[in-house]
Parts: structure tokens; sequence; C-alpha cells
């Protein structure tokens, strides 16, 4: 009935009234210019009146127009979208408070008795984790001896249980440690290949007796010896070869195989010269490392040229040769290292100037990438902005890299312990002295 009701009363206001709809004045060209007028000022008067009103204790608050609020919008948007494509990628921070480090390590049950229990974490990989968080360990070959290192602590104080076997009961125990480090920092491609050496040394080990602890020691005291220091030092002789008198070798941030081959030139009494370049010197944790090289190149009274990273195109036309350090090869061709290495080997492509990797073998890995998106590592913002909680709290999306990619054709040659090699022949590398890893 009600929706019946309902119709009736539309109906009738449809109808027009008595004597018809009442005609409305036709109005002139002037006159309707005059009303558009009027109407436009009524609306800019009420957009002006609705900015600033007055709550009921009398104050004045502000309140954004369409146009700010669409562009705040955007901005979110953009921020946010920023935020999702790299949430993937681990968030390195440094904490700085005991407390909340030992608030941390506690929950990953620590305990003072070693060897005791598997789940323990040993002091010496305690100690070794916390120079990895605080960054006192960069490089790759620095961490990964320091790991080793404490491993063997760890291993000389493990004790097996009575009717167990040993290399079962050591690997175990030694997963603990493991997943300790990798919530310090993520694991670099170097510790993940030694982590996997060691462990299928120990899986390959067949008898359990009195000496299968010296055996495990020895065998990292072999990897250390052999796949780091051995492999430096050969990649040293390579590059040797390389400079001559005359030269200008650039080199990035620090990499020690490179200090040690800068540095038998020039006890060989090669003329050169050498240009340090720098990424973030006022902030970044990397340029601490660049400030280091050049105090040590020049305190043994080699001819050096500091630079940031932005003036590497007025520097490079006197360059003669580039050196850099990689963290990692893949099996690609693409080279992996510190923020900034890519952007220098595109600008000595632009001006044809040979570009070297250095790159010890035990660092490749069979990965594929083709980007810097899908592996990578967050720095700390605090690199990047000065005033770190105010800037971010204005809606600044921080995003700082510690990684790029370096594509295989912007790659001249890469120097490895095995010779010289292009980047292209990584694979074949990677299959004839990497099979113990993956055979």
């Amino acid at each position: 009935m009600s929706d019946v009701n309902e119709k009736k009363k539309k109906k009738k206001m449809k109808q027009p009234p008595p004597g018809g709809w009442p005609k409305k004045k036709k109005l002139t060209k002037a006159e309707r210019r005059a009303l558009q007028e009027k109407q436009r000022a009524a609306k800019l008067a009420k957009k002006q009146n609705a900015t600033t009103t007055t709550n009921s204790k009398g104050a004045r608050v502000s309140t954004k127009s369409s146009v700010a609020r669409k562009s705040t919008k955007e901005e979110k948007t953009f921020s946010s979208s920023i935020e999702r494509m790299f949430s993937h990628l681990p968030n390195h921070i440094i904490n700085s408070s005991s407390t909340d480090l030992n608030v941390r390590f506690g929950s990953l049950g620590i305990r003072s008795e070693k060897g005791k229990d598997p789940t323990c974490i040993h002091p010496s990989v305690l100690r070794c984790g916390l120079r990895i968080t605080n960054r006192q360990l960069e490089g790759s070959n620095q961490r990964c001896i320091a790991m080793l290192e404490a491993f063997k602590d760890f291993v000389k104080d493990f004790q097996e249980k009575k009717g167990s076997v040993f290399k079962v009961e050591l690997d175990n125990a030694l997963k603990a440690q493991i997943n300790f480090l990798v919530t310090c920092r993520p694991l670099s491609f170097s510790l993940r290949n030694a982590i996997r050496y060691v462990r299928r040394m120990l899986s390959k080990s067949v008898v359990d007796d009195e000496n299968s602890k010296s055996r495990v020691l020895s065998t990292i005291d072999d990897y250390i010896e052999q796949k780091i220091n051995a492999s430096s030092e050969l990649i040293a002789e390579f590059v040797l070869e390389k400079i001559k008198d005359g030269d200008v070798v650039m080199t990035y941030v620090y990499d020690p195989t490179i200090e040690r081959t800068l540095l038998q030139a020039l006890e060989k009494g090669i003329d050169f010269r050498v240009v340090v370049v720098d990424a973030r010197p006022h902030v970044s944790k990397l340029a601490v490392q660049g400030k280091q090289l050049l105090r040590r190149l020049a305190s043994e009274g080699l001819k050096c040229t500091y630079v940031d990273l932005s003036a590497v195109s007025y520097v490079m036309q006197s360059v003669t040769k580039v050196l850099l350090g990689a963290e990692t090869m893949l099996s690609n061709g693409v080279a992996m290292g510190y923020s900034g290495t890519a952007t220098i080997a595109l600008v000595a492509r632009a001006f044809n100037k040979p570009v070297l990797f250095c790159c010890e073998s035990y660092k490749f890995s069979e990965k594929v990438q083709l980007d810097s998106i899908v592996s990578n590592e967050q720095g700390d913002e605090k690199e990047l902005l000065l005033n770190a909680k105010k800037e971010s709290s204005g809606g600044v999306s921080v995003l700082n890299l510690l990684y790029d990619s370096t594509p295989s054709e912007l790659i001249t040659m890469v120097v490895t312990d095995v010779g010289m090699i292009p980047s292209t022949s990584v694979p074949v590398v990677i299959r004839e002295t990497m099979s113990d890893l993956y055979g």
C-alpha cells in the first residue's frame, strides 16, 4: 500500500498546476554573463571561507583544499609503491643501544656454557655477529674470515652426546650459529659459499673417530688459506702485470685485494697515480673505507687524488684503467658491488676506458640476476638524511640500497684466482672450480 501511495504522489507532482507552468523570463546575453560571474564569485567566496573555520572553543582550524588533498594523496601513493617494490629486501639497521642488543640476542637462547647445548650461541659467534651488525667488519673477505674463525672456536668447544654421530650432531649445532648470524645481517654470497663448503665437507666424512674434530678444523683452515688469502695474492699478481709507468688507476671505496695490488706496484718502482672515488663522504659508512684506503696509499708515498662519485665524469678522461671490487659475480656475468660501482663502469664505458673487476672465485654464485631489486640489502636511512626523524615524519620515503649490479657488457675483464677471464666465462669457472659445492 505504501508503494501505491508513493506512485500517486509522484504523479500528482508531475501534473502542471492550474493555468500551466509559469514561463521563465528569457535572459539576454549580457544578463546571462552577469549571472555566471555572480555564481563564480559566490563559489570562490565559499571556498575561501571553507579554508579557515572556527571550532567550538574559538580556535581557528585550517582545512586543506581539494588540490592539496589530491597532491598529498599522489605523494602517499608514490611512496607506498616504492616501499612495496623494495619491501622484500632486508633492512640493515644498526642498534647502538646495548640494551636493545641484549634483548634481541637473549631471545635466541644464548647461555654461558659452551658446547653443552646445540641451541646455544657460542661467545665467539656472538662477538662476530656484533661486529658484523655494527659494521666493524666490512668487505666479503673480512666477514668470511671472521665467521670461519668463530666456527673454529665453536667446533673446539663442541661436545657431542654419547652414542650419537659426530657429524650429524655438529651439523645440527652449526645451524643455530648460522641462523644467529643471519639475524645480525643477511649473509653475503661469500659467506653462503663458505658455509656450504664446510657443511658439505662435514657430510663427506665417513668415519667418526677421535680425529673428526681436527679434520673439520683443518678443512676450515685450508679454506681460509687457499680460497681467500692465496686467491687474493694471485689476483694481485695478475693485475700487477697490467699496471705500467704513467698509468692513472681509478678505484672505488675499499677493496683489500686492490690495495695489495697498488702497494706491490709501488714496491716494484712503477710510476703511476691513483684516483680514489668515494660516495657520500659526509654521512656514509662507505666513505670511511675510502678515506682509510686514501690514508694507507698516501702514507706509503703513492700519488693519490680523492674525488666524490659525482665528479667521476670530470676525471675519467685522464684515467687509463679502472679497478673495481665485487661482492660476487653471478653466472650471467653481472657483477654485484657497492652502490655506485655500476655508475663508474658506465662512465668508463662512455670514455672507452678498460674496466677490470677483481673477484675471488669463492665469491662466484650460480644465481642469475638482471637488476638490483631482486636481491639486495637496504642500508641505514641516516646515511641519506641529516635529520632522519624530522624528514621521515614529513612523509619522506628513504631508499638506501647497499649494492648495485653492473651488466656484463660494461666489464672488460674479470680478474680472478684462475686468471683473467671475460665475464661470460664465469659459469665455466663455477662448473670447474666449485664442483665441491654443487656436485
